[in-house]
């Protein structure tokens, strides 16, 4: 009897254990070390990558979050890409811009800071706005200052989109693209942040939106 008990009370342990909840499974995991993992494919690669994001977003102040959508949208986490313009590596630096800080893009971990270093620069001259950030980041620092917002470059603001569609999979609070009727185009939105936008695209502000809901989704 003794040992039926035993025996009973050790398998409801066990199983008390292993039933978390999935709010309390998440707390074990890595969401962005995961996200790095299924994008590189290959563990040990992923594992460094994960590695040197994690220290120079601790060095500089970034979100993990937000670096791992750049590079996802940047270079899809090709090491070794080099675009059409001569931007290189996982996060496209360019030789001047490379020069200007003071890194060897050519070398990973020197891309991953130097990537990371201009996306603090981007925020602290933009007020922490990740919007204006990643507009800075995709166009330039002074395009961002010429035209005191996002500029009107269809490139910089599908950029911006696909960067925050990607940044939105990691994070509770979600940013939401709202064009200047109010209409929201990204789908499955919780608690966020807007930046709205007019006919043309060429005049975006950023506001939080605790009242999103009553805005109505399209399939965009």
């Amino acid at each position: 009897m003794k040992k039926r008990m035993f025996i009973f009370l050790g398998l409801l342990l066990f199983s008390t254990r292993i039933s978390y909840s999935e709010e309390e499974r998440s707390n074990f995991t890595n969401k962005v070390k995961e996200y790095v993992i299924e994008n590189v494919g290959d563990f040990e690669l992923a594992n460094e990558l994960y590695g040197y994001i994690k220290y120079y977003a601790k060095e500089y102040s970034v979100e993990e979050e937000l670096i791992v959508s750049v590079i996802k949208v940047e270079s899809n986490y090709d090491v070794v890409a080099v675009s059409q313009v001569g931007a290189i590596g996982l996060m496209q630096l360019m030789p001047k811009t490379a020069e200007y800080l003071g890194v060897e893009a050519e070398y990973i971990p020197e891309n991953i800071k130097g990537g990371v270093k201009y996306l603090k620069e981007c925020l602290s001259k933009n007020g922490e706005d990740i919007a204006l950030a990643l507009a800075a980041y995709n166009a330039g620092l002074g395009a961002v200052k010429k035209y005191s917002s996002i500029p009107p470059y269809r490139e910089t603001q599908k950029y911006i989109e696909k960067v925050l569609k990607e940044y939105n999979k990691l994070k509770k609070e979600k940013y939401v693209l709202k064009d200047g009727n109010g209409i929201i185009i990204q789908k499955k939105i919780t608690n966020a942040y807007c930046f709205t936008c007019n006919s043309h695209g060429s005049n975006y502000s950023l506001g939080s939106c605790n009242d999103i809901l009553r805005y109505t989704e399209t399939d965009g």
